[in-house]
């Protein structure tokens, strides 16, 4: 799947589901971790408090585990379980 379609994908699920502060979001097939940070600055910006998030995700490829980690470390978001 390209990127653009992946990006235009995840603009199209915020737009649908609309995360709010309080929810739990999962995302099963993790990946980078692109989703649950795109949901965490969702609530950000639209005067939620992100820390009433609770985010979670599985992936069962170690590599991508790995750079899901790195990746939330480097948004600035630790509060997150995978």
């Amino acid at each position: 799947m390209s990127s653009l379609l992946q990006e235009k994908l995840l603009g199209f699920w915020l737009i649908l589901v609309g995360p709010k502060e309080g929810m739990s979001i999962c995302d099963h097939t993790i990946g980078s971790g692109g989703m649950l940070i795109e949901s965490r600055e969702y609530v950000e910006h639209s005067s939620g408090n992100p820390r009433n998030l609770v985010l979670e995700g599985q992936e069962d490829n170690y590599r991508n585990f790995a750079m899901c980690r790195i990746n939330m470390v480097l948004h600035g978001r630790v509060d997150f379980r995978i």
